[in-house]
């Protein structure tokens, strides 16, 4: 776990979403750099790395230090250069350094372009900085807008060591976590030098601050902040460290640079590093990993479409026949014979479909059944994950499913539903513009819904978010290291929303998609487990303002047709279709009933933070009328029933 301060809190936290390292390296062998390591070497720098030159106490305070250029660190860094973590820590158990702590310094990625460059176009550029700038693209009369659109230009491949990604210092060889310990922020110099005194049990002397606000390079050089650029300046260098901006949050236009770090509400708009989530090489462009339709399944959307079989609604969903599930298999079919009896239009995924043909030959007029192998499930059209990585998965989970010996591909699966509505939205053989997701075991009990649309209220859903619900209240999450913590553990059963059913327009499934990649490439850095889909979609909507549209607990039974309140309701199917059954508002298989009845719901967007009990007491306690009351004990005694 790695610690990173947050000024709102004035506080050390133990922080989810940060990366940093302090190391010291011994290998000659330069073939094992990677991208950042692969940079302009001298003998003399090799020579010192094998010789455990570069920790700044040494093996005395059993401190490893990864130094990030232009980050102002430490005065005291002779000439160990800019070397990744992994090279850094590289035979820590021969070496005797596998329990040293490790940090690093990360700084605004704007301020430290900014810096960058000014220190290079300055007159104290270092000799072979100087010599090698012009190779770099940086000419006496380059302006700082000028080598963005160079740079903008020449895809930023040419780049000098001092503008690599700061992530790309801290994060493993595979670049699939993040492998350190501590962070200090260039913003808070003090705290974070205190905190690693603190860590290390020792007064470091002689610490302090390298090329600061006093020095000769900055009294040298007028040092814009990142408003006085070009926009589209700014936006380039945001679109590039926007992996820097995610992982490190900071605001991509602070008002203030020496508060501008740790905040939540980032939007950060960036593609997904193909290398980190160790894409294909073969097919580095976007959608590398969208579905290739069979013909046939091509031809039988072209015939529905040419045809006219149009719904406003589409379904999809996944059968997938697997050891080792969640459930036994025969459990799986029951709960899948209760779905696929309903009459809505479906584009079903599975693995075995001679025996879900069966189940739909009441629905033949709408419904695609998609041949699918497990290795073609992806979780995002831009992103890959390998098949050691999802092992991995089981490995590092910390929540419910520890110790559980389950088949991968069941995350798998829960992690691609996204992904797999996206796909059935490609194809779009009923011309629908509402899709959903709908887990297969979402009627669990008898078959009442057989022979019905459920989903008669489409209208629901918004035209510009998408609709989720809420199975509990919002007490303080236990899932976080901090409530206001953008990435969500893998914690089961603290998480608020169930990802057993999620609705959009189609206009915002690809939009939704694009951030759930984000959200699984942030998770892969930073070592959290993939098994959890649900802490998924929270950090997903939590992350991004104005996405999501949770459907608030404390809309009661307002909903409801008078003529199905609980009250009237004399058998237990009346019962089901009124929603007081499953669990009520609390459980997992809600959705289904905002769409059957339809009505004005109240929805939340977890983006725009937590109101206290005063400011929103129905967020914080949905029932507290007389109609939440009977319901209660309706569920209370029906449990004892049954």
């Amino acid at each position: 776990m790695f610690t990173m301060y947050t000024p709102s809190k004035k506080k050390i936290i133990t922080f989810v979403c940060v990366c940093a390292v302090l190391a010291i390296y011994n290998t000659g062998d330069k073939n094992a750099f990677g991208s950042i390591a692969r940079i302009l070497y001298t003998e003399d720098e090799l020579e010192q790395m094998r010789n455990d030159f570069g920790c700044i106490s040494r093996r005395l305070h059993k401190l490893i230090y990864v130094h990030i250029p232009k980050t102002q660190t430490f005065a005291r860094r002779p000439l160990w250069g800019h070397h990744p973590i992994f090279n850094l820590k590289n035979n820590a158990e021969e070496r005797g350094i596998a329990d040293f702590h490790t940090a690093a310094t990360i700084r605004h990625p704007c301020g430290r372009f900014i810096s960058a460059f000014r220190y290079l176009k300055s007159d104290i550029c270092g000799g072979m900085d100087k010599r090698l700038r012009e190779k770099f693209g940086i000419l006496p009369d380059t302006t700082l807008d000028d080598y963005v659109q160079y740079l903008e230009d020449t895809h930023w491949d040419n780049l000098y060591m001092h503008f690599i990604p700061q992530y790309q210092h801290v994060v493993n060889q595979n670049m699939t976590k993040v492998d350190v310990d501590n962070i200090l922020c260039n913003e808070q110099w003090d705290e974070g030098v205190q905190r690693l005194q603190s860590v290390l049990g020792v007064k470091m002397m002689g610490i302090r601050r390298g090329l600061g606000s006093t020095s000769d390079h900055v009294l040298q050089n007028h040092h814009e902040k990142c408003q006085d650029l070009k926009p589209e300046t700014r936006e380039a260098i945001v679109r590039f460290y926007a992996m820097d901006y995610c992982l490190f949050e900071y605001d991509e236009l602070p008002s203030d640079e020496k508060e501008g770090i740790c905040k939540k509400k980032i939007q950060v708009m960036f593609q997904i590093n193909k290398a980190l989530l160790t894409a294909d090489e073969t097919n580095n462009t976007r959608d590398a990993f969208r579905f290739q339709f069979s013909e046939d399944t091509l031809k039988q959307a072209a015939d529905f479409q040419q045809n006219g079989h149009a719904f406003e609604s589409t379904i999809a969903t996944a059968f997938f026949e697997l050891p080792n599930s969640k459930h036994g298999i025969e459990e799986y079919l029951d709960w899948t014979k209760n779905s696929l009896c309903l009459k809505d239009a479906m584009v079903i995924f599975t693995n075995v479909p001679d025996k879900l043909t069966p189940l739909r030959e009441h629905a033949k007029d709408r419904t695609i059944i998609v041949p699918m192998q497990m290795d073609e499930i992806e979780v995002g059209n831009d992103v890959h994950i390998t098949d050691e990585q999802w092992e991995h998965q089981l490995e590092i989970v910390s929540g419910f499913y520890k110790g559980k010996h389950l088949d991968v591909n069941l995350f798998k699966i829960w992690a691609g539903k996204s992904w797999l509505v996206n796909q059935a939205l490609e194809l779009n053989p009923f011309s629908s513009d509402v899709y959903h997701w709908m887990d297969i075991g979402h009627f669990r009990k008898e078959p009442w819904f057989c022979g019905e649309t459920v989903v008669r209220h489409p209208e629901v859903v918004p035209e510009d978010r998408m609709m989720l619900f809420m199975r509990r209240d919002i007490r303080i999450q236990g899932n976080r290291e901090v409530p206001d913590a953008i990435v969500v553990k893998d914690e089961f059963t603290n998480t608020f929303i169930p990802g057993g059913w999620i609705a959009g327009r189609a206009n915002m499934w690809p939009e939704f998609l694009q951030r759930f990649e984000e959200t699984i490439a942030m998770y892969m850095l930073v070592g959290v487990s993939l098994t959890e889909d649900q802490a998924l979609l929270e950090t997903t909507c939590i992350r991004n303002e104005g996405l999501c549209a949770l459907v608030r607990r404390d809309n009661h039974v307002g909903y409801l047709d008078p003529s199905e309140q609980f009250e009237t309701c004399s058998d237990e199917e009346c019962k089901e279709k009124a929603g007081w059954r499953q669990g009520g508002w609390c459980d997992f298989f809600n959705m289904k009933y905002y769409f059957w009845h339809g009505g004005n719901f109240k929805f939340w967007d977890p983006a725009t933070g937590y109101p206290t009990e005063d400011e929103d007491f129905g967020l914080w306690h949905p029932f507290v009328d007389q109609v939440a009351t009977k319901r209660v004990m309706y569920l209370q005694d029906f449990s004892k029933k049954n």
